[in-house]
């Protein structure tokens, strides 16, 4: 990160705030006037989804290269099944935050509610809304407050804060309901923390935007009695609503549940020893790295016991995935050696199998090298695409270098620890004594 990016990064959050009440202000525009039309809604569909269109080009391909860590919240679309089963839980959440609102103003002074009644007309205007409402006013709004804000701070407690000063300004940005509106921020802005991933909290406001819709169609056909207040807005739904939105939210979880367990379930692993190790790990071994980084396989099998390496192979049912080996240390985990078929690469396999060396080795501290992103060279694209791959994965770049025959490598770093040029000189100096470790 320059000097000019370090300045700019404590500044983020005001500047994504403001980035967005002034993209949301022009997106607003056509509705100004007193009877807003059907083409006056078009054109802020237009206009809304240019404004997408922009964001999105600044948080993916700009913010990245101006702070690094942006890189570990990646605009990955999940399964389909999972927007369901987090539209499935969006019911349960908006009840539970118009009941937290009433709750916490309720306190302060004695809230009057009035029944909640709709007019043909009123009906008709809010389901036309509702198109700009549930697919595009969420996602603009939590690439501007979320990911645009969030991702250049590395530390999950400044995440943490970031994601607290954004859910005050987006509730200021809804004066009308600040409370409802502070709370939803602050759940969305933690569940993208959470999952480093944008949509999810995109699939919660489409799901509690749209569950707002269906219940003004619930009031005005009059299948139960509804209550509310304006000013803070509190509508509470009545106890058919609240005991439907908890069996939805039952069948959510389900499915999130069921989905992380079949995803669990499909990758296997086996610790390789040499006692097992077949062809099938000895050709990828072969195969994947440049014959000067390469151990020969009959020394890299006596070294598995004598240096203790965790030799991992990855299946899924009985077809070979690919590997991971591992020196184990006191003060850090040295990411030795990391591949995956040729054939099966870009499908989503190196980051499950990363996802499991991550949980296996939680809380500790992880390094290992690779080829610098920065250096001049004929594969420069894929280095930069390696080096994106473990930014998102919660990776940093640490700015030690060293050159290995004309080939600089940086050393990546996942832990709260630091990594000098003298701890890799420490490293070498220890692999030295098992191997005969070329250091140029």
């Amino acid at each position: 990160m320059n000097k000019a990016a370090s300045h700019l990064k404590p500044l983020m959050p005001i500047l994504s705030a403001v980035y967005g009440v002034a993209i949301i202000y022009v997106t607003a525009l056509p509705l100004a006037g007193d009877n807003p039309t059907f083409v006056d809604e078009l054109l802020t569909w237009v206009i809304t989804l240019a404004a997408i269109a922009l964001t999105l080009f600044l948080v993916h391909r700009v913010e990245p290269k101006l702070f690094p860590a942006a890189g570990q919240f990646p605009l990955k679309l999940p399964k389909a099944i999972i927007f369901a089963g987090l539209l499935l839980i969006a019911p349960l959440c908006l009840v539970a935050e118009e009941y937290i609102v009433y709750g916490i103003t309720s306190l302060a002074y004695t809230i009057q509610m009035e029944p909640l009644t709709y007019t043909t007309a009123e009906l008709r205007e809010d389901l036309l809304s509702s198109v700009h409402a549930v697919l595009l006013a969420p996602l603009l709004e939590e690439l501007c407050f979320r990911q645009m804000a969030i991702p250049p701070f590395r530390r999950r407690g400044t995440q943490i804060v970031v994601c607290l000063v954004m859910a005050i300004l987006f509730g200021l940005l809804h004066v009308r309901n600040f409370p409802g509106a502070f709370i939803s921020a602050l759940f969305y802005g933690l569940i993208f923390i959470w999952s480093r991933n944008i949509w999810y909290s995109v699939a919660l406001h489409a799901g509690i935007n749209l569950t707002a819709t269906l219940l003004a169609v619930y009031c005005w056909l009059q299948l139960g009695d509804m209550q509310m207040t304006k000013i803070p807005l509190i509508i509470l739904p009545d106890s058919k609503v609240f005991i439907a939105s908890m069996f939805l939210a039952i069948a959510g979880v389900f499915i999130l549940k069921r989905e992380r367990y079949h995803q669990a379930k499909v990758m296997t692993t086996r610790q390789i020893t040499p006692s097992n190790a077949d062809e099938q790990i000895r050709q990828l071994y072969e195969s994947a790295f440049p014959e000067e980084e390469q151990i020969p396989w009959d020394d890299l099998m006596h070294l598995i016991g004598e240096m203790h390496l965790d030799f991992t192979a990855y299946y899924e049912g009985s077809d070979f995935i690919g590997f991971t080996i591992i020196y184990p240390r006191p003060s850090y985990n040295w990411y030795w050696y990391f591949a995956v078929r040729d054939e099966l690469r870009n499908k989503g396999y190196g980051q499950e199998i990363l996802s499991l060396v991550k949980e296996r080795y939680k809380g500790q501290t992880s390094v290992f090298d690779m080829e610098s992103p920065r250096q001049e060279c004929a594969n420069i694209e894929q280095r930069k695409r390696r080096h994106q791959f473990y930014l998102r994965n919660g990776f940093r770049d640490t700015n030690v270098y060293r050159r290995f025959d004309e080939v600089e490598m940086t050393i990546m770093m996942m832990g709260e620890r630091t990594f000098t040029i003298d701890d890799w000189h420490a490293i070498t100096n220890e692999l030295k004594q098992f191997w005969n470790w070329e250091d140029k």
